[in-house]
């Protein structure tokens, strides 16, 4: 920032303090609105007073006022809804004085009622939060930059380049296009800056100023200096761990007008497209590392000795905690666990004597939006103990508040079918687990983590496949060995019943799997147990079926010398078999491949898998009459 920054402090007197002239855009508008509101009850009262005389006028007069109350309760309301996290009316009840409580609990977290200097004093009056707060944020968005010449070059003299032309397309003017596909990409509901114009303002009348605004930009950007409102913020504390009484426990959040932020994503459209061409996919950053804050774990034996750290870091046994997650062995995966049984009824209990008052919409947006939820970034990373039923019956027990009137199977149906749409914490964790399955599956090729998961997967039952174990009956697996994580997604897996709708790609279709319940898995028809041989010779795979006997599957004699087997006959019949599995079109693919390793091109997707519940066993009136129910997977 280039001018001085703007800071909001909220202190204890005063719910938010501006420390600079700019505050005077919003600093009045909360109490125009109770002024205003005021200034209609009265108006509204006398011409209540007036409208027994049948006075057109007076009439009109009165709906015009309530009109314009219910405008200024709306704002009030929708504030109030957004300052105690709430989004969207449509997603609650009515907003009740509840909701407002909500908004004060939240802004009593944000006060500041005492600083602690560097020297250790602690500052309680407002003017002095407001001086030590104001220096200690100066002195932190202070440039570092050094002014030696010879450090910049040795930090830029072996930085890979971008091409000329890929240089020529960033440094040219941007369009009236690429700012409204920005704008367009922006969330709504978003705090604006010291101008008060958020993003909504701008798509509304980005017909009227989008050509002003790209003017703008392109002027500051060709002269070197962004406008007055680029180059300020507002920042707004927000409290972490630790004793906040020193300022380092308080996280700055600037809230940037509008036009900077369309700028910087507009720019950062344009770098997504050269990224590749100067860094990595696994490089997220180009900032030095905080060894400080880095942790380092080892996986299985070195047979060479424990590789050395930089940093000063250690190697650590068993596991670590990333991104609010314990990973690695089972007992460090247990510790994400402990307590939440009890964390979850201490947010509950924040809710009891308001139960009486809430709808049951009310209550299931409770559980679901504000309870719930706080597993949900857990439950998608680590399988959880035998815990979920008992969170399940706490809620349940909230939503009642006593006694059990209906089943709770039928609290979990959605609303048009008669139930409250009340979360079902096992169906949500199986959901977390089909969508790991499915970016696994269908997810784009350039996943980070896919391979990791590819070699784990290969370590099933000796076959040597990953991806393609979703084309078997998983069923007839032993995953004994794999983590708990991935036995919990074959589980998941097992529930459902599929269809392989067929390969339209040469590469899948030579992945097709030979045993074990897939599509082309002929054993069980022929010979008892053939599985097993396959899998010894090694001819689990339609490609490696192809490289012994042949494009047009026709060489018995190279296919039974490979399995160990002396009958012709037998090799002949499966091999025959093999064929009228493929359709036409299949094998003329094969007859067209020539020996040669053909990778995944861009454009092979996985197979299409139709899925639907297995419910084969159950009975009961209301699956008699279900629909076929199957999902494009």
């Amino acid at each position: 920032m280039e001018d001085e920054p703007t800071f909001k402090v909220p202190t204890k007197r005063k719910k938010k303090v501006g420390i600079s002239d700019h505050s005077m855009y919003t600093l009045n508008v909360t109490r125009d609105i109770v002024r205003s509101l005021k200034a209609l009850e009265i108006e509204i009262v006398e011409l209540q007073c007036l409208d027994a005389t049948g006075n057109q006028g007076h009439i009109e007069a009165l709906k015009s006022k309530k009109a314009k109350m219910n405008d200024l309760l709306d704002v009030t309301a929708q504030g109030a809804l957004v300052r105690s996290r709430f989004t969207s009316v449509t997603e609650m009840d009515a907003p009740f004085k509840f909701f407002f409580s909500l908004e004060q609990k939240n802004g009593q977290k944000r006060f500041i009622h005492a600083v602690r200097t560097e020297s250790g004093d602690l500052l309680s009056e407002p003017t002095e939060i407001r001086k030590q707060t104001v220096s200690f944020y100066s002195k932190l968005y202070s440039s570092e930059r050094s002014g030696a010449q010879i450090v910049e070059e040795s930090f830029l003299k072996d930085l890979p380049k971008l091409l000329e032309q890929a240089a020529r397309e960033l440094d040219r003017d941007l369009t009236l296009a690429e700012l409204h596909k920005a704008l367009q990409g922006m969330e709504n509901g978003r705090a604006p800056g010291i101008d008060g114009l958020p993003v909504e303002f701008y798509k509304a009348f980005w017909a009227v100023i989008g050509q002003d605004v790209l003017e703008v930009l392109n002027d500051s950007v060709n002269v070197g200096q962004l406008p007055l409102s680029c180059r300020r913020a507002v920042l707004t504390l927000l409290p972490k761990k630790g004793d906040l009484t020193h300022l380092k426990n308080w996280r700055p959040v600037s809230l940037l007008c509008t036009d900077i932020k369309l700028l910087s994503k507009a720019l950062a459209s344009r770098l997504t497209k050269v990224m590749e061409q100067i860094t990595h996919q696994d490089q997220s950053y180009c900032v030095p590392v905080n060894w400080a804050k880095s942790e380092a774990i080892l996986v299985g034996e070195w047979g060479g000795g424990q590789p050395s750290l930089p940093g000063g870091l250690a190697w650590k046994r068993g596991g670590f905690k990333y991104l609010g997650v314990y990973l690695g062995t089972n007992e460090f995966l247990n510790k994400n666990w402990e307590g939440s049984v009890e964390h979850v009824k201490g947010r509950l209990s924040r809710w009891k004597r308001l139960v009486p008052k809430m709808s049951y919409r009310g209550r299931t947006l409770v559980i679901n939006n504000l309870t719930a939820s706080s597993l949900w970034h857990k439950l998608a990373c680590a399988d959880p103990l035998d815990l979920l039923a008992n969170i399940q019956a706490q809620l349940v027990d909230f939503f009642w508040d006593g006694l059990h009137w209906i089943p709770q199977s039928v609290l979990h149906l959605p609303k048009e079918e008669g139930g409250q749409g009340l979360v079902q914490l096992s169906s949500r964790a199986a959901a977390f687990r089909l969508q790991f399955i499915q970016r696994l599956l269908t997810g784009p090729r350039d996943l980070v983590w896919r391979a990791a998961a590819s070699g784990l997967l290969r370590t099933v039952k000796g076959l040597g496949l990953d991806r393609a174990l979703f084309l078997m009956d998983t069923k007839m697996l032993d995953i004994s060995g794999l983590p708990m994580f991935y036995r919990g997604l074959f589980k998941i897996w097992n529930v459902f019943k599929k269809q392989n709708k067929g390969c339209r790609t040469v590469h899948w279709l030579l992945e097709e799997p030979l045993v074990y319940g897939g599509r082309l898995d002929i054993s069980g028809v022929t010979v008892p147990a053939l599985s097993r041989t396959f899998v010894s010779s090694g001819i689990v795979t339609l490609r490696e079926l192809v490289n012994v006997a042949g494009s047009d599957l026709s060489r018995a004699e190279d296919l039974a010398a490979r399995m160990g087997l002396r009958s012709r006959r037998v090799v002949n019949q499966l091999l025959h078999r093999w064929r009228s599995a493929l359709t036409s079109e299949e094998r003329v693919q094969l007859m067209d491949y020539q020996h040669t390793e053909t990778g995944p091109a861009e454009d092979e997707s996985f197979p299409r898998l139709n899925i639907a519940p297995d419910l084969d066993g159950c009975a009961g009136p209301l699956l008699e009459c279900r629909s076929k129910g199957e999902m494009d997977f």
